[in-house]
């Protein structure tokens, strides 16, 4: 049977020489252990080969209590070992004991360097966490910031386009819509597409990295039996609520920014979408804005801001649409098939209908996901429009942003 050297795991020949320890009963060969031609020709000829200790072996005999063996502290030597002996183990602890010793000393200092350096880093936390109070450090989002790139410049270099073809024949199957769109577009030499959705009415949404080439290819050869569109990207959304009247809305903008450096900095995305009166005092003004995810994110975790000389609180503004007529997410009650469901009790009738009390409340939204999910356990006596409450609501927001912004929030 083969055997091996224990140091570096290869198998030993017939032709190389090699010490098999006395202790441990590993072997080794005379290189891997530094021991030249010449010492383990003397070793041969004074019949100790089989009287040899590997290094760790050797240490672990070097004791006071072994009378056949060195005593580092007196530095005597019981006469039955040689000199040839002792020299063997002098050379073992110098090339092997030694510089371990050495390391494990490097390594000390370099453990107390380490601690030191995180007790610098910690205290520069520490700081950072005064100056920015709103929100934990956030490694990922000072890098992002550092790097000046806001979630639109992402966008728009980096993520694929998302593109419509819908048939004009509402009857046609999604299978003639992907036939005719691969006969005309080829997914590997025109256009790289890297998802692929089945709509209704046999419409395809994809993706692709070049959509006006997509674009300018489709219509010219699918343009006569085909709907061709393409979805315009949407940053996330926050919703600011108090804003005084004297504030105008092509100034509101200058004001966040400037009012609120621990939210906008410079590479900072801030575009006014809406700006009207609240409904119940027409003195006092909400704006809606599209910004960029850092900024989302610190918005949503500050949750109020300085327009003007009033404060102000922020609100997500990323809408879900539900429907006035079955109250399930993802239609409008124009285009709603379903049968009518009341928003208080989940019954079969409308909300002027409904005789229910606040007490006997049911989510028709949470019911179904209980029931569809089978072992969930989400509370159910709320309002559908209860959203503070909602469960359903609460997942059917995170898909929405997980698709809008590819990845969760």
């Amino acid at each position: 049977m083969a055997i091996k050297c224990t140091k570096c795991n290869c198998t030993i020949t017939r032709a190389e020489n090699h010490l098999s320890c006395k202790a441990c009963k590993l072997h080794f060969h005379c290189d891997c252990v530094t021991i030249d031609e010449d010492s383990y020709n003397r070793l041969k000829e004074l019949g100790k080969l089989n009287n040899w200790f590997c290094a760790f072996c050797s240490i672990s005999l070097v004791s006071a209590d072994n009378p056949n063996v060195v005593n580092p502290e007196t530095n005597t030597s019981d006469p039955k070992l040689t000199p040839e002996t002792m020299k063997m183990i002098d050379t073992i602890v110098a090339k092997h004991i030694k510089p371990l010793i050495d390391a494990i000393s490097e390594l000390k200092m370099t453990i107390q360097d380490l601690s030191t350096e995180n007790l610098n880093l910690r205290n520069e936390i520490g700081k950072l966490n005064n100056i920015l109070p709103c929100e934990q450090t956030n490694f990922a989002d000072i890098d992002a910031q550092n790097a000046k790139t806001s979630y639109r410049n992402v966008v728009t270099k980096n993520s694929q386009k998302t593109i419509i073809v819908k048939p004009k024949d509402d009857k046609q199957s999604t299978n003639k819509t992907k036939f005719d769109v691969m006969k005309s577009v080829d997914p590997l030499k025109d256009v790289n597409i890297g998802k692929v959705k089945n709509l209704k009415d046999g419409g395809l949404l994809l993706k692709c990295d070049n959509s006006c080439n997509f674009k300018q290819i489709a219509q010219d050869k699918l343009s006569a039996s085909y709907e061709i569109r393409e979805v315009k990207s949407v940053g996330p959304r926050i919703r600011i609520a108090g804003i005084p009247d004297y504030i105008e809305s092509k100034d509101v903008s200058s004001y966040m920014k400037k009012q609120n450096e621990s939210i906008f900095d410079e590479s900072s995305t801030c575009n006014l979408l809406k700006f009207s009166p609240i409904k119940k005092n027409n003195t006092v003004f909400q704006a809606v804005f599209e910004v960029d995810l850092i900024t989302y994110k610190k918005a949503l975790s500050l949750g109020h801001c300085l327009i003007g000389l009033n404060g102000c609180s922020i609100y997500d503004a990323i809408d879900i649409t539900r429907c006035y007529n079955c109250n399930t997410f993802g239609h409008s009650q124009k285009y709603c098939k379903n049968t009518v469901s009341c928003p208080c009790c989940g019954g079969n009738h409308g909300l002027k209908d409904c005789n229910s009390d606040t007490d006997s409340f049911t989510c028709v939204n949470c019911h179904n996901l209980n029931i569809k999910n089978k072992n969930s356990e989400i509370n159910v006596n709320h309002a559908a429009w209860d959203y503070s409450k909602c469960g359903a609501h609460q997942q059917v927001l995170q898909k929405i942003k997980q698709d809008l912004f590819g990845l969760p929030i």
